[in-house]
């Protein structure tokens, strides 16, 4: 009985081995390039990648395919998508083409350009308290919030060299209009620190004036300021 027990053990493994060899030599067959024809290298996803995500090392290879069988946009360079962040859903084997990143669409939401630790925020100007329009993407502001403390009213720089990196639809460009359309009241959309961002969000709430001023683009120095109001407005604080 034990000679046939072991005889049918070998049986099986003999047959599991011959099962894994062929399974190997169809695969093999598959990625075989028949001899002459033209060859590119492409980055191709080695596993499932899905949307929102950033693309690590292990994620992707190097891959030779037939040139016929190349995408236009297929990126050949793994410096090119390790680290860029997927739009869509990557299926393991698929080439990585420039329409699934983020770098590859026109249209891509501003959320990809958040550095990481940083958060994006609106904050509402006009003609008056957005210096007159003359903001644009890229630049640096100060911004300013009034407080009433005690019954008095207080202006503060509460945060000084905060890049802009959006402006509201009826920014900037409508500033120019005349008659009831001048100083329509538009927004700055800017980069903070999640602090930051909350004592925006504070002022907001509680409906607190908002204003800025613009940075020459140079100038990174922040200013150490105290609070102005009515406690030092004949003194004009030393000016």
């Amino acid at each position: 009985m034990k000679i046939k027990k072991r005889i049918i053990i070998l049986a099986v493994i003999a047959g599991l081995v011959t099962a894994l060899l062929t399974i190997s030599y169809i695969n093999n067959s598959k990625n075989q390039i028949p001899a002459g024809m033209k060859t590119t290298e492409v980055v191709v996803a080695t596993v499932d990648i899905e949307a929102n995500v950033a693309i690590t090392g292990e994620m992707v290879e190097i891959k030779e395919i037939p040139a016929n069988s190349i995408h236009t946009k297929s990126i050949r360079s793994l410096n090119d998508v390790v680290g860029q962040i997927t739009s869509e859903k990557i299926v393991a084997g698929e080439q990585i083409i420039k329409d699934r990143l983020a770098i590859g669409q026109t249209d891509t939401s501003i959320s990809f350009t958040i550095p990481e630790n940083m958060r994006a925020m609106a904050i509402p100007i006009n003609e008056t308290t957005g210096v007159a329009g003359f903001i644009s993407v890229g630049d640096k502001i100060d911004i300013m919030i009034e407080d009433v403390i005690a019954g008095k009213t207080i202006t503060s720089t509460k945060l000084q060299n905060v890049i802009v990196l959006q402006k509201g639809q009826n920014a900037a460009d409508n500033f120019e209009l005349q008659g009831a359309n001048k100083g329509l009241t538009a927004s700055l959309t800017i980069l903070v620190t999640p602090s930051q961002a909350e004592v925006i969000g504070y002022a907001l709430n509680i409906g607190s004036p908002i204003a800025v001023s613009l940075r020459n683009p140079a100038d990174n120095v922040k200013v150490p300021l105290s609070e102005y109001g009515q406690n030092n407005l004949d003194s004009w604080r030393g000016r």
